[in-house]
């Protein structure tokens, strides 16, 4: 009996054996180029390609600087209310305030001494007027009609790091729906080293399916 079941066993190994010897490996598909605007999974390291990507990719920060006039309750302003000139004298009281913001810029061109970065609208391109209103007494969370108070940009700053003798960012062209904003900065000299322009194929967003392999940076 002892016999019988042993060479059971032996049997059972062998056929295991020759069934995962005859198994083929799978094949590694490379990835199709169907010229659409997306990536496929990476059959290879991409680390030196997202690095080089990524130093084309610089840090960004804007500065805006806000005069305000505030209006108490009592005034009852409401919007018709501001089409008076004399509007602005009826205020309590007169501050500055700032607002800073920072983001990503990405050079996508370089002509000589002059650079174009891609960024975010929000980041760069604030508000000229800022109307803030009483909330009110039964929805505290709710703004009633009442104004609070009017605020008008004075002046904005904006720097990007990592660009040596670089002079004041301009802002070029924005796109509040997109929120995409083109942000211009001259060279006062060319540097010692090349800056990195991202060198990548540009597409459509609306052309990518669900399951593409993306990058986001």
């Amino acid at each position: 009996m002892k016999l019988f079941l042993i060479l059971s066993l032996v049997v059972s190994i062998m056929s295991c054996a020759s069934q995962k010897s005859g198994v083929s490996p799978a094949k590694i598909e490379l990835p199709i180029r169907d010229g659409k605007y997306d990536s496929e999974f990476p059959v290879k390291p991409s680390a030196p390609y997202l690095d080089r990507m990524a130093r084309a990719v610089k840090l960004i920060s804007t500065m805006t600087f806000y005069k305000a006039f505030q209006f108490g309750f009592e005034e009852q302003l409401r919007d018709d209310d501001l089409k008076n000139p004399q509007i602005l004298s009826r205020a309590q009281t007169t501050y500055i305030f700032q607002r800073p913001s920072s983001g990503t810029a990405t050079l996508i061109s370089q002509n000589d001494r002059e650079l174009i970065f891609l960024t975010c609208n929000h980041i760069v391109n604030h508000q000229d007027t800022i109307i803030t209103y009483y909330a009110k007494k039964d929805q505290p969370r709710e703004p009633s009609e009442i104004i609070h108070s009017i605020s008008f940009k004075i002046k904005e700053t904006m720097n990007i790091l990592g660009i040596p003798s670089a002079g004041q960012p301009v802002l070029l062209a924005s796109d509040e729906k997109t929120d995409l904003a083109l942000v211009g900065v001259k060279l006062h000299r060319m540097p010692a080293n090349p800056l990195l322009v991202l060198n990548i194929k540009f597409g459509k967003a609306a052309e990518l399916q669900w399951g593409a392999f993306i990058y986001l940076l």
